[in-house]
């Protein structure tokens, strides 16, 4: 099934405008052979990124920061494409929602007393409103457990996580990490975890305001605006509108120029 995917999106997809459409290829997780196998085959085929799981320890693999990956992180450096990284998505929702049909479903059930009530659409919105926060746990452990010191040319892409939290993550990282690094003896960083962040890393936002405050702290490279069609929360037909709302504050055309084109084309190697 993966591969027919990754077939299909460059073979038909894509192929209708090949210099727009963009495709990034579904790695399989259950097999480090299979997933370097696959990246290569799909990097020779024209994709520009692999996308990845970044909390595989969820579905019983392996966690991020073990070693077993290092063969998978070696090869999407040695292949210069990204990695991408969805958001964890429903495995990290409220299990309320897990037990029903799901944040894109209609109706759910609760435990006890509340069996068998509605989850109402607006609690829904509110879950997806706080979606982005599954983020946090494994960035962290991205960026702390090694896996960027150890594979320094990987360049990590996070789709749909917004920025607008990264400040506090970069900042607990490094405070968290000066204190704790000499626990066990298992800390492999030569630098704070903020400067991986800035050296390899970046996440798309749709929505979120962007201020000169926040590209200083994680870095103006590192910001990219994304239209996320065609799910409910998209931009579109309004994407203009949107993003002169969420850049207001950025009068800088240089920066305006890498938030909008220049860093998606350098980290996907576009240009």
């Amino acid at each position: 099934m993966f591969k027919a995917y990754n077939d299909w999106i460059v073979d038909e997809f894509c192929a209708v405008n090949p210099e727009r459409l963009i495709p990034l290829a579904l790695i399989p997780p259950w097999d480090i052979e299979l997933a370097k196998a696959e990246s290569i085959r799909c990097a020779k085929k024209g994709h520009k990124g692999l996308v990845h799981g970044m909390a595989p320890d969820i579905f019983g693999y392996p966690g991020s920061w073990e070693h077993y990956w290092n063969p998978f992180w070696a090869t999407a450096q040695d292949l210069d494409v990204p990695v991408v990284f969805h958001q964890i998505s429903a495995t990290m929702d409220r299990a309320i929602f897990q037990k029903g049909a799901g944040v894109l479903g209609g109706v759910g059930q609760m435990h006890g007393s509340h069996r068998g009530a509605k989850i109402p659409g607006s609690m829904r919105a509110a879950n997806i409103v706080a979606h982005v926060s599954s983020l946090i746990n494994p960035l962290a452990e991205l960026l702390m457990g090694g896996v960027l010191e150890r594979f320094p040319k990987m360049r990590v892409v996070l789709a749909e996580g917004g920025v607008s939290w990264l400040p506090y993550v970069l900042n607990q990282a490094d405070y968290v990490g000066e204190r704790q690094k000499y626990t066990d003896g298992s800390w492999e960083l030569k630098m704070l975890p903020s400067d991986y962040w800035k050296r390899q890393c970046a996440s798309g936002f749709w929505s979120d305001l962007i201020s000169p405050n926040l590209l200083e702290d994680v870095g103006e490279h590192t910001v990219m605006w994304e239209g996320d069609y065609p799910h409910g929360i998209l931009t579109w037909p309004d994407s203009k509108t949107i993003i002169e709302k969420s850049m207001r504050r950025v009068t800088d055309e240089g920066q305006r120029h890498k938030i909008l084109a220049a860093n998606a084309m350098r980290m996907f190697n576009l240009g």
